[in-house]
């Protein structure tokens, strides 16, 4: 009898106990909740340590302090955290939403892709998930993978702009223009404002070499409105072939404008002020073409600049600058052009005769059967020059 009276005794002071103890888990719980509101993360922090460890079977405990982590931007703790959290639940939806995030921007994509297949699982009705496992395959050359997915996302939402403009992106690259073309006019047919598929629809008319197109597409009030480089880029290179100079030049110089360092605009406003007749203006903007590149057109804007000079008889720049676009590529036309400003600036034609000739041998060697106004002349010049030689050396 008394043995059963301790036992109830001992039994009656642990309840006891029990109850006058706070609940350490919701108190944590608690204080966590009330420093993330008030954006007190290291506090957070603190707390959501002890509400783990008060509760280690809490996974949404864990979750909690992932977070707080991920706003810390203490990204190594909120994956292992995650981790913990999947080695227990595969399937846990946010837990693999959060690090679905932490490996897109750590431009680990190709696990990011893993995540997203698992996701694809959990929740076939979603258009989201197959959308970013198509971003992420795309970013890692998997291109297959990516077309199959963001087909899926469209089986899902039809008119999803971001899944029409990456299926569409897939198709340029692969030059399948039509199919591009047709899954931008339905993105644009479903949202006019949608600036990213405009863009890839101008990018598609500009490759296609439609700039009544691309002038269509982006009227005024768009490229200036976004004030986008890519747009007033297509736009004004594709005035400049329209012929609308002047138009062309308004929105070259918006472009110079925004980003003084980009070298294309003044190319083009060069190729604009020749094309009206400016000589001297469109030396200047290839001069400034030249000073400002370092890209693999700089060939092209020396041979322009030279060029130019040459035709306004300022041959001694003029051989300065093609004789850079000489030693950065080898197009043999420049030979051609060296000569005739070393024949028009140097009494001695020796080197003129080299570079007439030079420009035959190569020429030659690329097709034997190429011959155009530019090859008879330079025989012409080698035939005239080599009289004169013989002439004046009979003479002495």
């Amino acid at each position: 009898m008394m043995k059963k009276i301790a036992t109830a005794f001992v039994s009656f002071l642990i309840a006891a106990t029990a109850q006058g103890q706070p609940d350490s888990s919701g108190y944590w719980k608690r204080e966590f909740s009330t420093a993330m509101e008030a954006f007190q993360l290291e506090k957070a922090v603190e707390a959501g340590i002890e509400w783990t460890e008060s509760d280690p079977h809490d996974q949404y405990a864990k979750y909690s302090l992932a977070n707080a982590y991920i706003r810390l931007n203490d990204i190594d703790r909120a994956r292992d955290l995650l981790s913990k959290i999947l080695d227990t639940d595969s399937t846990n939806v946010p837990a693999l939403n959060q690090m679905a995030r932490i490996y897109r921007n750590s431009n680990r994509y190709r696990d990011a892709l893993l995540v997203y297949e698992k996701l694809i699982e959990s929740d076939t009705s979603r258009a989201y998930y197959p959308r970013m496992a198509a971003e992420m395959a795309y970013l890692t050359f998997q291109f297959e993978k990516a077309f199959a997915y963001y087909n899926q996302s469209l089986a899902i939402d039809p008119e999803d702009p971001n899944s029409l403009a990456g299926m569409a992106k897939i198709s340029l690259d692969a030059a399948a223009f039509n199919q591009a073309d047709s899954l931008l006019r339905k993105g644009l047919e479903s949202d006019s404002s949608n600036f990213t598929i405009r863009l890839l629809y101008v990018q598609s008319a500009f490759l296609q070499e439609k700039y009544l197109l691309v002038d269509s597409l982006l009227p005024p009030e768009v490229s200036g409105a976004n004030k986008s480089v890519t747009a007033l880029r297509y736009l004004g290179i594709s005035l400049y072939h329209l012929g609308e100079y002047m138009r062309s030049m308004g929105v070259l110089t918006q472009l110079v404008n925004l980003n003084r360092d980009i070298h294309y605009p003044h190319y083009y406003l060069g190729l604009c002020y020749e094309a009206m007749g400016e000589k001297e203006y469109a030396e200047v903007q290839f001069r400034q073409a030249v000073n400002k590149s370092l890209s693999p057109n700089l060939a092209v804007y020396y041979e322009k600049l030279g060029l130019t000079q040459q035709e306004l008889g300022d041959h001694s720049k003029a051989i300065e600058n093609l004789t850079m676009a000489k030693k950065l590529e080898g197009d043999p036309e420049i030979y051609y052009h060296l000569g005739r400003s070393y024949d028009a600036y140097y009494e001695d034609k020796d080197v003129a005769l080299r570079s007439y000739q030079s420009y035959l041998n190569e020429m030659q060697e690329i097709d034997s059967l190429a011959d155009n106004g530019r090859m008879q002349h330079a025989r012409n010049r080698i035939d005239d020059i080599n009289r004169i030689k013989h002439f004046e050396t009979k003479h002495d």
